[in-house]
Order: structure tokens, then sequence, then C-alpha cells
């Protein structure tokens, strides 16, 4: 299948938990092979004739999803990055509004902060949780500037990397 963003992770896990064997490629990678081909999909089916053709050419390897502690702390972090873009936004439209409904905006300003609060506390507890989390946080905490458990939740098991010279890489 193709990555399609936020659809095909939880669609790939899916068909992964059922027994299915999946692999999830670039868009662009498909694009081009169809392009090579000169094929000019004009229908669902069509593109997914291609798709196959694409995997039995080329086999890509399978995929595998990421265990369900790091998946969960993803949803974490994704949550309070779009937390804070909220609150973003009322910030700025309480600059620009009017008087009338400025006390309509600290209130969801409020109780964005609230969120905002116990989702970092959720992050802080689920990696405190995990000795394998909380390992590889204090690590990446231990690089100036790197805020852990942000980079933790897209970095994922860290027993990749060989070394740090591996990991910037």
């Amino acid at each position: 299948m193709e990555a399609t963003g936020a659809y095909s992770e939880p669609l790939a896990t899916f068909l992964h938990d059922e027994g299915y064997d999946v692999s999830v490629e670039n868009p662009a990678r498909i694009r081009r092979f169809g392009q090579a081909e000169l094929s000019r999909n004009k229908t669902d089916k069509d593109d997914a004739r291609m798709i196959a053709r694409y995997c039995k050419l080329h086999g890509p390897s399978l995929w595998q999803p990421a265990p369900l502690n790091e998946r969960r702390l993803k949803a974490l972090v994704k949550r309070l990055t779009n937390l804070q873009e909220m609150r973003q936004m009322e910030e700025n439209r309480l600059e620009v509004s009017d008087a009338v409904v400025q006390p309509s905006i600290r209130v969801v300003i409020a109780a964005l902060d609230a969120q905002i609060d116990e989702t970092k506390r959720a992050i802080n507890d689920h990696i405190d949780n995990d000795p394998g989390l909380k390992k590889n946080r204090e690590l990446l905490e231990s690089i100036p500037g790197v805020l852990g458990s942000t980079m933790l939740a897209y970095m994922g098991d860290m027993s990749r990397f060989s070394s740090s010279k591996a990991l910037v890489a």
C-alpha cells in the first residue's frame, strides 16, 4: 500500500494484526514506477493493479508496526503538538478580537493550558513507566538542546543505531 499520511498507519497496523503481509511504500516511488510504465491510472482499480505490479517486480520489504508503547508515545506527542497549535491560534485571535469576545477566548486558552499540562504529564508518566523509553529519553536529553520525549516519539527503538554518529546520519 502507499503511505497516505494519517490513514495508512492504522490500516497497515490492522492488516498486520489480522495476519496479512503489509508493505508501506512512498507514493512518489510508485508514481515514478507508473510513469516509467507510461500508465495513466484513471481509476482506483487501475491504480491497485499498478501497485501490485510494483510489489511483484520490486518486492518491497514487509512493514512492521512500532511497538505499542512507542505508538502511544507518538500519539501523546502529536496530541501535545496539536494542543499547542490550537493555543497559538487562540492567542492570535485574542490579539485582534473585539473586547466582547476576549473573555470567551481566554476561557478557551485556559482550557487548552490545562490540557497541555495534562498531556505533558501523561507523556512523562508513559516514559517513566517504561524502562526502555526512560533510558532512551535520558540519553537523548544528554544532548544539549534536545527535547527527549519528542525525539523519542519519532525515533523509536534507539538500539537500531550503533553509535551517536549513526543516529545523527
